[in-house]
């Protein structure tokens, strides 16, 4: 079967701002979409950020089983095999346009010559979508394709475009209740002219993210926190002076450590005075955890973050219907196979094929495995594991089963506000068993493989520091 495939990846994007009451965008071409196609409301992804989690679409398996620890950043493991390579493989010409920051991984080397990264900052504001639909066309000439386009904006305009930006539409409330909301309006109008150039009836599409975000549930009270919580380049450039002047001449050597020591401490300083505003203000328990981990910088297993959307369309996905039943991301890539008649390539998948849940609204386990692993492993993040269902929440420390225990009802307390394991001993030992049966022959360690150079890995420190994952 000659059929093209086309991945939009928007870095980010939360469920609940593309269905529901919570969605205050304006996004037209996203909705004509979603009225013609499958959609997920409840579907889940399996890491906390885009490396692992985009790892485990690749190959379908759980972060823990597909990555490696390689110098600064856990990567793919390349002797793991992936779905770019199958549909190689089976005569596929694949092609990818995604942020260079996944530069410090494998994933670019997955599609070979045929892959453009552009610098973190370019986004559909700057002109990135013409050069995408530039792209895109030529490709169309190919014979069958996989296309995979992975855009920032959503991180970009918001994080580092946050204090001083030429963008009106980040301030016009027409667009959408918050910053978030008014940049997915804003990207709306690529996703329309990407659309028209693909052929539905010989293509399918799925739009997804790699995970989700808190920024997305920022109020204006939130919002007025977070901004400006990354430093411009403007507070560094103020203290090189004292920096200079604190320096003695024999240490000027390590100037450069000493200073970096020095604006830590400054900034430790700052994000403890915006954590004395916060405990200050009246906030929900909610609002106040949002706050608090976009100053401490923590990972967590919260929906916020791991709530995305799923939305296939185009060929053998034309029929509109709305699949409430939880499922993972990782269970794309299976589905698609199944659809374009090859599910011999899924026997060792973690992911599950949806098509007899989508055709004959066939159950399916509804337990699906969540990690907090982040991009780096110098990242002080919380290492935690659980499982999700349709109605519970289940996590906590990944290598010891007694520490940092969360167990939320979250068809009581979807906002996961009240952790109830304490009077719930009978039901945490059962989603405990289901943890240890998910697991891979028990084995939760990552392994290490050192392939970087040092300047190799030089570079990718700064990239990680950079974006604000070490």
């Amino acid at each position: 079967m000659n059929t093209n495939i086309l991945f939009l990846v928007i870095d980010g994007l939360r469920s609940d701002k593309c269905f529901g009451p919570n969605k205050t965008s304006l996004t037209p071409n996203l909705d004509s979409i979603i009225e013609k196609g499958i959609i997920f409301p409840n579907s889940i992804c399996p890491g906390f950020s885009t490396i692992p989690s985009m790892s485990s679409i690749f190959t379908s398996m759980f972060p823990h089983e597909c990555l490696i620890k390689d110098n600064e950043t856990y990567d793919i493991n390349p002797n793991i095999e992936n779905y770019v390579s199958f549909l190689k493989n089976l005569d596929y010409d694949t092609f990818g346009y995604m942020p260079e920051s996944l530069n410090v991984s494998r994933i670019p080397e997955l599609f070979g010559e045929n892959v453009r990264t552009i610098p973190t900052a370019m986004t559909i504001s700057k002109g990135l979508d013409k050069l995408i639909i530039e792209y895109f066309k030529k490709i169309k000439l190919k014979n069958k394709w996989f296309f995979y386009v992975h855009i920032y904006d959503l991180y970009v305009e918001f994080v580092l475009n946050s204090k001083e930006s030429n963008q009106d539409f980040l301030n016009d409330k027409k667009f959408g209740e918050n910053r978030y909301e008014r940049i997915l309006s804003n990207l709306d109008s690529f996703i329309g002219k990407l659309f028209a150039e693909v052929e539905l009836n010989n293509t399918i599409v799925a739009i997804f993210s790699d995970h989700g975000n808190d920024r997305g549930a920022y109020t204006s009270k939130i919002e007025k926190f977070v901004l400006g919580l990354r430093q411009p380049d403007d507070f560094i450039l103020e203290r090189k002076e004292k920096i200079n002047k604190l320096t003695p001449n024999f240490l000027k050597p390590i100037k450069r450590k000493i200073g970096r020591k020095y604006l830590t401490g400054v900034l430790k300083n700052q994000k403890k005075d915006k954590i004395k505003e916060i405990d200050a203000e009246e906030l929900s328990t909610h609002q106040r955890r949002l706050v608090k981990n976009a100053i401490s910088g923590e990972t967590n297993l919260y929906d916020d973050r791991y709530k995305v959307p799923l939305i296939l369309t185009g060929s053998g996905f034309s029929e509109h219907k709305i699949i409430e039943h939880q499922i993972s991301t990782i269970d794309i890539f299976p589905t698609i196979f199944e659809n374009i008649g090859y599910p011999e390539y899924n026997i060792d998948s973690r992911g599950r094929n949806l098509i007899p849940l989508i055709k004959n609204n066939e159950k399916i386990d509804d337990f699906v495995f969540i990690d907090s692993i982040g991009n780096s492993p110098k990242s002080k993040l919380s290492d935690l594991i659980g499982i999700r269902t349709n109605d519970y929440k289940y996590f906590r420390k990944r290598n010891n089963r007694e520490e940092e225990i969360h167990l939320y009802d979250l068809q009581k307390d979807p906002l996961e506000e009240e952790n109830v394991y304490k009077n719930n001993s009978e039901l945490v030992e059962q989603f405990e068993e289901v943890l240890q049966r998910l697991k891979k022959d028990g084995d939760f360690n990552i392994k290490s493989l050192d392939l970087k150079t040092d300047k190799e890995s030089k570079e990718t420190e700064k990239i990680l520091s950079d974006l604000g994952y070490i």
